[in-house]
């Protein structure tokens, strides 16, 4: 799973994503935030993690 928290941690985006084992690519449309700082957070079940990026 893939989320997106804004600065005040509140979720502005969220999405399943089937994956296989290895290196994997998705692109995110990040068209509809406004600018600031968040924090895409990804999850594979018990293991997740965090980073945080700059929408310009």
């Amino acid at each position: 799973m893939i989320s997106i928290y804004d600065i005040a941690g509140r979720v502005v985006y969220e999405k399943t994503y089937a994956i296989k084992q290895g290196e994997n690519k998705l692109t995110l449309e990040t068209t509809n935030l406004t600018k600031g700082m968040y924090f895409i957070h990804l999850a594979d079940g018990a293991e997740g993690v965090n980073i945080k990026f700059i929408k310009e």
